[in-house]
C-alpha cells in the first residue's frame, strides 16, 4: 500500500502538476471562464515544456550528483562493508538475476562489485524487501552478485526493510562504527548521506548511475524536450522532496 510519502511525492511530481493544471482550464473553459482556463492551460504547457527539457532536467539532477566524488581504492580502504541500497527488479524466472534487475538497482550492482574486487575481505550488505508478486530485492541483488562472480559467502541479506531510513538503521545495526561503503544512484546519495549520518553510520559516499554523466550540461541540450527530460526532472524533484521529508521527520 502506497506511504503518505509516496502519495505526496507522486501528487508534487511535475507530470502531476502540470496535469493538473490542464485538466483545470479545460474545466475553466468548459464553464465558459476563458480567461482564467486559457492562463491555466497555457501554463501548464509552458511548465510542460521546462520540464521535459534536457538541459533543464540536467542542471536538476547534476546539483545532486555533484555531492561525492566517485569511489577509489584510497576512499573505501578502511571499509569493511559494502553496502547496496535497494531498488528495483522483475519477476520473469526465465532470466537470470542480473536481467531482472532494473537499470539503478542493476548500476548500484555494478559499483558494489568493482568495489569488492578492490576490498576483497569487505562483506556485502544487499538491502530490499519482498516486492508484490515477487521475491525480495535483496535476494535478487544477491543472486545477481553471485552470477558476476562474488562468492555468497560474503553476502548479508536485509529484507524486512522498506525505504532508505529503514536500510540505514539496518546497516547500522550490523556493522556499529565500523566504516561502510554505502553504494547507492549518485541522484539518491545526498537523501541516503544524510540519513546515514543521523542514525550515526560510518558511511563512505559511494556514487553510482548517474544521470548526468557527461562533463556539462552542452548547449544542445538546451533545443530537446522529451520524455527523457521530464522523467529526469521528476526523479530530481522526487529527491528534493525526499530530502525535505527526512529535515521535517528530524531523521538527518
Amino acid at each position: 500500500m502506497p506511504s503518505l510519502k509516496n502519495i505526496i511525492g507522486d501528487l508534487l511530481s511535475p507530470t502531476m502538476i502540470c496535469l493538473f493544471l490542464l485538466v483545470a482550464g479545460g474545466v475553466l473553459l468548459w464553464r465558459d471562464r476563458k480567461g482564467l482556463g486559457r492562463v491555466l492551460i497555457g501554463t501548464g504547457l509552458t511548465l510542460l515544456l521546462i520540464f521535459s527539457n534536457r538541459a533543464v532536467a540536467d542542471l536538476l539532477i547534476r546539483s545532486l550528483e555533484q555531492d561525492y566524488p566517485p569511489a577509489t581504492a584510497t576512499s573505501t580502504a578502511e571499509c569493511q562493508f559494502i553496502a547496496v541500497l535497494g531498488g528495483g527488479h522483475g519477476n520473469d524466472t526465465a532470466q537470470p538475476w542480473t536481467n531482472r534487475l532494473a537499470g539503478a538497482s542493476l548500476a548500484r550492482l555494478v559499483e558494489a562489485v568493482r568495489l569488492a574486487r578492490l576490498n576483497p575481505h569487505a562483506k556485502l550488505i544487499f538491502c530490499g524487501p519482498v516486492l508484490p508478486n515477487n521475491s525480495s530485492h535483496a535476494v535478487a541483488l544477491a543472486g545477481a552478485a553471485a552470477e558476476l562472480g562474488l562468492d555468497p559467502q560474503r553476502f548479508i541479506l536485509f529484507t524486512e526493510v522498506h525505504d532508505t531510513h529503514d536500510e540505514v538503521l539496518a546497516i547500522r545495526a550490523e556493522v556499529g562504527l565500523r566504516r561502510v561503503a554505502l553504494v547507492t544512484s549518485a541522484w539518491h546519495l545526498p537523501r541516503a548521506m544524510s540519513l546515514a549520518g543521523g542514525a550515526g553510520l560510518n558511511a563512505v559516499a559511494c556514487p553510482a548511475d548517474y544521470l548526468s554523466p557527461n562533463a556539462g550540461t552542452s548547449t544542445a541540450m538546451w533545443a530537446e524536450f522529451g520524455l527523457s527530460g521530464l522523467g529526469i526532472t521528476s526523479r530530481a524533484t522526487r529527491e528534493y522532496l525526499g530530502i525535505a521529508w527526512t529535515a521535517l521527520r528530524g531523521q538527518r
